[in-house]
């Protein structure tokens, strides 16, 4: 529980003088500043804004932008990208206070685009990006041979150095709200509570009502509170608060440039440091209840301490240009009432594009020739006649299997199957140049039958010679001999069609001997010798 000191007196005060408290309070001390900052959406835009707030001195106040004429307007909207900006406050009396260096930035470009650096030509340059939406790419010089411009990952084979540039609409949510997680301390915005700073640690000893400190947990701004933690990250600052007993005194409040007929999300968290008598908690815009409804513009702490709670609105602008968002106590207890607020935030979507760019440095690649495409019969071998650069770093062939001098140009394959080749070489400048061969394997079509029974019942009729067709074949001769030498048949263009006959009479059965000499298709003369039987 609190404790409290004559809750009674300060309940007097608030309920019934609180204009002459905030007089009192106003003179008591010396004139200060604070402003809140909110930078334009996106580079090029011009809806950032400034809001100053002045305090102590004597009241009203006037306010200056950048040494211009002072007005009753403490709010400098349709602001771009500034730097080294000054705002002021004047009091009734004449007194001047000002913060020089004011930065208002744009967004940080969210991109990741490949560094610039070297390409080999003969290669493929891969183009990618992220942190952003949809993507573009454009080059100088152009480049045709972008694969898919609209692509977030692409490819490029680029003859000359050249520059890509990726351009992505990047959609986000923009917050209006200046230091709504009080991570920069106690700045940015308006209170009509006393600040107790911290350190000290306890930063309110005393225990006085209408009191709060930007701290890391409960304990450090009264001693009796609960050690809770920040909502941002557990180990950041949150705003803890000792509630008020008088009505209508702004906890926390900030002035902000808004779009007009735009809506917005308005959103808070809030918890129990202490859990008797828990906060209530009215959001108010221009000074009425968000929804209209102070009933549900009004949300209440956890009994439970250290349970951070999520207060979320919906709030359109209409016809306003700027809106002072306000949070109001609603619970005027002086027993418990003693919360913290953090992440206050106030939030639209917009899209904003951005653009980055890659330099790309092409240089050549050895030159490198894997020789004429080849023919062979399957279970031969043949010369690959590669050729490339004198003295290479490295030569290679893929794949590496049935190759013999796979680290040379020249390099021996017998693959079982039709297999395509690769040669690749890597020059002195480290590029790497590949180019391939395709090695076709045709069957091997000459099988000789050893015997054939030419008895005119259409079975085993034909001596076969050829098989697959002779598709690996440009010619076949073949001879055939008697025991004693003599020639029985020859054709020096056989199509498997002797039947056994020789000058136009069946031969004896019995065993013959015969010569086959054929060209393959890769241009070879073989010749093949055996015996074969007729048999009736």
């Amino acid at each position: 529980m609190s404790r409290k000191i004559n809750p009674r007196v300060y309940q007097f005060v608030f309920l019934f003088f609180p204009l002459l408290f905030l007089a009192w309070s106003s003179i008591s001390q010396p004139l200060s500043i604070r402003y809140s900052a909110v930078g334009p959406s996106c580079a090029g835009a011009t809806d950032g804004f400034i809001t100053v707030y002045g305090s102590g001195g004597l009241r009203p106040y006037t306010y200056s932008y950048n040494g211009g004429s002072y007005s009753s307007n403490n709010l400098f909207a349709g602001l771009g990208a500034i730097s080294n900006i000054s705002v002021s406050v004047r009091d009734a009396a004449g007194a001047i206070i000002s913060e020089p260096n004011i930065t208002l930035s744009t967004p940080a470009n969210s991109l990741i685009i490949r560094p610039d650096s070297l390409f080999c030509t003969g290669s493929t340059l891969p183009l990618y990006a992220s942190g952003g939406g949809t993507y573009s790419w454009t080059s100088t010089p152009n480049d045709p041979s972008i694969s898919n411009p609209n692509a977030q990952y692409t490819t490029a084979s680029p003859t000359q150095n050249t520059v890509y540039t990726v351009v992505s609409s990047v959609p986000r949510n923009r917050n209006l709200i200046d230091n709504g997680d009080f991570e920069k301390g106690d700045v940015a915005f308006e209170s009509q509570y006393t600040s107790y700073p911290y350190p000290p640690n306890p930063a309110n000893p005393s225990f006085a009502q209408r009191a709060y400190s930007i701290v890391f947990n409960g304990r450090q701004f009264e001693p009796q509170f609960q050690p809770c933690t920040d909502h941002t990250s557990g180990n950041g600052r949150m705003m803890a608060i000792d509630g008020a007993t008088a009505p209508n005194v702004k906890i926390w409040s900030q002035k902000v440039s808004v779009l007009p007929n735009t809506t917005y999300t308005v959103q808070y968290w809030l918890q129990s440091i202490d859990p008797n008598s828990p906060a209530q908690l009215e959001l108010q815009m221009n000074g009425a209840p968000i929804t209209g409804n102070a009933v549900t513009s009004t949300s209440t702490a956890s009994a439970t301490s250290c349970l951070w709670q999520q207060a979320n609105y919906s709030w359109n602008s209409g016809a306003n240009t700027s809106v002072e968002i306000a949070i109001i106590g609603r619970n005027l207890s002086s027993f418990g009432n003693d919360f913290a607020i953090d992440d206050i935030s106030m939030t639209h979507p917009v899209s904003c594009t951005f653009s980055k760019s890659t330099s790309i440095t092409v240089i050549p690649g050895p030159f490198v020739n894997a020789g004429p495409d080849k023919t062979i019969i399957s279970g031969d071998e043949v010369t690959l006649d590669g050729s490339g650069i004198t003295d290479p770093t490295l030569i290679s062939w893929s794949p590496n299997t049935n190759i013999t001098g796979a680290n040379s140009y020249t390099p021996r394959v017998s693959p079982p199957t039709t297999t395509r080749y690769f040669l690749s070489v890597r020059g002195n400048n480290n590029c790497v140049s590949t180019d391939n061969v395709l090695v076709t394997v045709l069957p091997y079509c000459i099988k000789v039958m050893d015997a054939f029974t030419p008895n005119g019942d259409g079975m085993n009729d034909r001596w076969l010679v050829v098989n697959n067709g002779g598709v690996c074949v440009r010619q076949i001769s073949v001879g055939v001999y008697n025991r004693y030498g003599n020639l029985v048949y020859n054709n020096d263009n056989y199509n498997n069609d002797w039947t056994g006959l020789y000058r136009g009479k069946p031969l004896p059965d019995g065993t013959y001997y015969y010569v086959v000499a054929y060209q393959l298709l890769t241009g070879s003369y073989l010749k093949l010798k055996g015996d074969v039987t007729i048999l009736r």
